[in-house]
């Protein structure tokens, strides 16, 4: 994974974001059946976008472009038991999925940090559409909040935080 931060991208409070990642990993699943295929994903990552602060650094806006490819892999060599050979087939399709981003962060924390009271809301909104060169389409919501109070020199921190996918057209 690779991250490039520009600050004073446009102009003086706005940070420019450019990030690339590689990953590749086995899909595992505890109900996989003896001699069953193992097949896998090299996924690769793009991500382009700004973060602008308001109110005095308590509302952090950063709308953002990206853009992933899951491509799957054949591990028909590995598997849970002794496979015989098969012929080659497609398993899985190539997935191509282009997303605009939308996150909101209100932090009302005392300390960044090493907080010790008050609160962090966020949210992303991402809406992935074939028209930007994607094969998927779908819109994801995940919301977050964490909240600190501190007690006698104890801190309890809380974090909750969900996430909603609408697929449409898988």
């Amino acid at each position: 994974q690779a991250r490039f931060a520009q600050p004073s991208f446009i102009e003086g409070r706005t940070l420019g974001l450019l990030s690339a990642s590689t990953e590749v990993r086995p899909l595992l699943y505890t109900d996989t059946q003896r001699d069953e295929p193992v097949i896998g994903f090299l996924q690769v990552a793009t991500r382009a976008g700004i973060e602008r602060p308001f109110f005095s650094h308590r509302l952090f806006v950063t709308p953002s472009l990206n853009w992933q490819a899951a491509l799957p892999l054949d591990y028909r060599s590995l598997s849970t038991g002794d496979l015989s050979p098969v012929a080659e087939t497609r398993l899985v399709d190539n997935l191509f999925i282009v997303y605009p981003e939308l996150l909101a962060r209100l932090d009302l924390r005392d300390d960044p940090l090493d907080p010790k009271r008050g609160f962090l809301l966020s949210n992303s909104l991402q809406v992935a559409v074939p028209t930007l060169g994607g094969n998927v389409e779908d819109l994801r919501i995940r919301p977050e909040a964490r909240f600190y109070v501190t007690k006698r020199k104890l801190t309890l921190a809380v974090r909750v935080a969900t996430g909603l996918l609408f697929p449409r057209n898988y």
